[in-house]
């Protein structure tokens, strides 16, 4: 529903991961009630995470909870209930829990310093500078959409995901990355 914006965040809880920077362009973004946000991960580091919830605490209007672990059988589960994939991350290798969101057909919002490009063009959702302007912008964007824009993003998303995963280039890479560490390509 146009207003409601529900977030989710699969991510270790570790400054890496951009959480407070997440928080903050949520915050910045002023959307205030009807909007969630979920975070689960491993909690790595009590003092950050404690951070973290302070800084949630102080977001008007807004739902953040944080939820610890999740176990892989739930994911699909959680990210069912979320409208968007969030994570303003300093940088991934690959990012396994956003190419789930979008194979969950599940748009995303991240930062540009992960290997998910083009998703604007794509309708899959938005790669963004790490700044408070940027992010705004698109979180109010986000919360703005009426249905027929939201399915439209949900299916860029799929495609998006479907297109990177079942490409055989990219098997073939993963084939030899897993080769390299020990294992054969039986064990792919």
């Amino acid at each position: 529903p146009e207003g409601e914006l529900r977030l989710v965040c699969i991510a270790r809880a570790s400054p890496e991961k951009g959480i407070p920077e997440g928080i903050r362009f949520l915050r910045d973004a002023g959307l205030g009630k009807g909007v969630t946000l979920d975070i689960y991960g491993t909690r790595q580091n009590v003092a950050y995470l404690q951070s973290c919830e302070e800084m949630a605490r102080q977001v008007a209007g807004a739902h953040i909870s944080f939820h610890g672990e999740l176990e892989p059988a739930l994911i699909s589960g959680v990210l069912s209930e979320a409208h968007f994939f969030y994570l303003a991350t300093w940088g991934e290798n690959y990012g396994h829990a956003i190419i789930e969101a979008l194979l969950h057909g599940v748009p995303v919002i991240i930062s540009d310093r992960t290997p998910w490009k083009n998703l604007y063009d794509a309708s899959a959702g938005w790669s963004l500078p790490l700044d408070t302007s940027a992010f705004t912008a698109v979180l109010r964007q986000a919360a703005s959409l009426n249905g027929t824009a939201y399915a439209a993003l949900c299916a860029g998303a799929f495609s998006y995901g479907s297109g990177h995963a079942l490409n055989p280039a990219a098997l073939e890479a993963s084939q030899r990355l897993f080769a390299l560490h020990g294992g054969g390509q039986e064990d792919v």
